[in-house]
């Protein structure tokens, strides 16, 4: 008797792992979701990136303005945010994780084989968090909150590839970040192709992409324009190195860095590539 109840266990928990392969989810059907961008659309799509988190995909089928903070993608989920859709980040604290390396508009988390696409935009919504904005001057608001290592740099960011690895995002607009736009973190077999980021001139820390302690990613065709570094190279955390990083037919624009290589650096560097950049001053 014991060992048919292990053997029935075992067919069951495969079944529903499987039933995910190939399932399409729909953010319309889903409750809650507000395309006005007046109210939370994240309860809604946090269930859609958890209903196809195993193999199947999660389709923001609905044009609007979908605002939210803290989304987490996991397992192999495709993620699909056509032109025409808008995630718009929160400015609240209590739509974020409990620290710091929480805080993502959204963050693709221990994935494998994950994928963000389409030619959508994830918008920072920058002037949300003016504190004082005048000719030759911007300040912003900063979070006091006590996992912030940097007072002045305590905001979100806005998308993360972390503890990830055989990951592609294509084709998105990333616009006005509030601190970083995009982070890869810890990650593996990274593509980043086709994207358009922006940041507002005037926000510091609004860096472009940041590679830190991550292997072979590879970033081409990239559009960055942005105020603080364009493409930053980093190794934050001692023993995990940034490896094999390519960064190919690209245009970049800054008022710090277009390509920056050791900052924040507590591991190697290494096996890096630059080429057919377009910088602009």
């Amino acid at each position: 008797m014991g060992p048919r109840i292990l053997t029935l266990y075992l067919v069951v928990l495969y079944t529903s792992t499987r039933s995910q392969a190939g399932r399409i989810c729909l953010a319309s059907g889903y409750p809650g979701l507000d395309p006005t961008g007046r109210s939370s659309s994240a309860p809604a799509l946090q269930a859609g990136l958890d209903d196809c988190a195993q193999g199947g995909q999660l389709v923001l089928d609905r044009p609007g303005t979908f605002l939210a903070g803290g989304l987490v993608a996991h397992g192999s989920i495709d993620i699909v945010i056509p032109r025409g859709v808008r995630l718009l980040a929160s400015h609240k604290r209590s739509d974020y994780g409990p620290t710091q390396p929480d805080w993502y508009l959204i963050a693709l988390r221990n994935c494998t084989g994950c994928s963000l696409r389409g030619g959508g935009t994830l918008d920072g919504d920058a002037r949300a968090w003016d504190k004082v904005r005048a000719p030759g001057r911007r300040a912003l608001v900063d979070w006091a909150d006590p996992s912030c290592p940097v007072p002045s740099e305590c905001r979100p960011r806005l998308l993360g590839v972390l503890d990830s690895r055989q990951v592609s995002v294509r084709g998105l607009a990333l616009r006005d970040p509030v601190y970083w736009a995009l982070h890869v973190r810890h990650s593996v077999h990274v593509a980043l192709d086709g994207l358009d980021i922006h940041s507002e001139w005037g926000v510091a820390n609004a860096d472009g992409v940041d590679v830190d302690g991550s292997w072979d990613v590879d970033v081409r065709g990239c559009t960055v324009l942005t105020a603080d570094d364009a493409v930053c190279l980093k190794a934050c955390t001692p023993g995990r190195p940034t490896r094999r990083v390519s960064v190919t037919n690209c245009t970049l624009r800054s008022r710090s860095a277009a390509v920056k290589v050791g900052s924040e650096t507590r591991a190697d560097i290494s096996d890096v590539t630059f080429g057919d950049l377009t910088v602009w001053a």
